[in-house]
C-alpha cells in the first residue's frame, strides 16, 4: 500500500478534492462489494482449516492441520501480547461466518509541532474480514480503551487469522483480486502489534495536506479525523499492471 505523498494545499483546493475523493471511493467500495458478493466460495474458510473448523461440511482438507497450528500459535501470542491473557485454541474452532466485510483501513498520525493525533483514513484501502460480532475498528477502540469483549475478540482474532492464511497460502486467489484491479496485502496494524490484517483497495496515487491545514481541518469538523485524497491530476498517467505484463510476455 503507498503512502500518501504530503502536497501544499488550501482549504478551498481540500474541499473540492474531498468531494472528487469521496465518489471516486464509493464507486470503488460498489464495485468490489459486488466481487466479493461473486467470490464467496473462494474465501470459504473450510478450505483451509478442514475438519479444524466446526462445519455443516463434512471431509478431510488436505494441508488444514499445519493451517490449524499455524492460527493457534499466532493466536496464542497475540492474545498474550494485546488482551493480556493466555488463551489456547483447542479443536475444532468455533464456526466463522463466512460474510466478508469492508472496514476502512485507518493509522494514527500526530500533527508536527504538538501533540495532536488525528486518525486518518484512506479512500481506497479497506480491511478485508469475516463478519462477527466486532467490527475492525470497534475492535482496534475497544483495545486501546481496555474494553474489549473476551468471547467477541477472541472469535475477531480467530476470523483475522484465518482470512490472512488463506490468501497467504493461494497465490491464484491474490492474481485475480489483482487482475480486478483489486490487490490484496496483508499487513500488521500499530493497533495490535503481531495481527495481521488484509488489506484490499485499488492502487491509486493519495494525498494529504501539510499538518497545518490538517489541523484546520479537524478543528472546523470538530473531530480528530482527516481522509486522504485522490491525486486526480495523476489519474491519467496510471500504468497498467496487465498490459505491462504483456508487453514483457511479448519480448
Amino acid at each position: 500500500m503507498s503512502a500518501a505523498i504530503v502536497k501544499s494545499m488550501s482549504l478551498d483546493e481540500v474541499s473540492e478534492l474531498r468531494g472528487v475523493s469521496q465518489s471516486i471511493s464509493r464507486h470503488l467500495r460498489t464495485r468490489l462489494e459486488r466481487y466479493l458478493n461473486t467470490l464467496p466460495a473462494l474465501f470459504a474458510p473450510r478450505k483451509i482449516l478442514g475438519e479444524y473448523l466446526q462445519s455443516a461440511s463434512d471431509g478431510r482438507v488436505a494441508g488444514a492441520e499445519a493451517h490449524y497450528k499455524h492460527i493457534a500459535q499466532q493466536f496464542e501470542s497475540i492474545a498474550k501480547s494485546a488482551l493480556g491473557v493466555k488463551s489456547k485454541l483447542g479443536s475444532p474452532l468455533p464456526a466463522i461466518n463466512g460474510n466478508l466485510v469492508l472496514s476502512p483501513w485507518q493509522y494514527r498520525h500526530t500533527l508536527a509541532g504538538t501533540e495532536d493525533l488525528v486518525i486518518v483514513s484512506s479512500p481506497v484501502q479497506w480491511i478485508l474480514h469475516y463478519q462477527s460480532d466486532y467490527a475492525a475498528l470497534d475492535f482496534m477502540q475497544d483495545i486501546l480503551r481496555q474494553d474489549v469483549s473476551q468471547d467477541g475478540a477472541k472469535q475477531f482474532l480467530i476470523n483475522a487469522l484465518t482470512i490472512a492464511r488463506l490468501l497467504e497460502s493461494s497465490e491464484v486467489l491474490q492474481q485475480l483480486l489483482a487482475d480486478l484491479r483489486f490487490p490484496v496485502t496483508i499487513q500488521e496494524t500499530e493497533w495490535i502489534p503481531g495481527l495481521p490484517l488484509v488489506l484490499i483497495g485499488c492502487e491509486l496515487p493519495l494525498v494529504r495536506p501539510e499538518d497545518d491545514v490538517i489541523a484546520k481541518v479537524t478543528s472546523l469538523s470538530g473531530q480528530p479525523n482527516f481522509e486522504e485524497l485522490v491525486d486526480v491530476e495523476q489519474l491519467p498517467s496510471l500504468a497498467d499492471p496487465f498490459m505491462e505484463e504483456l508487453k514483457s510476455a511479448s519480448g
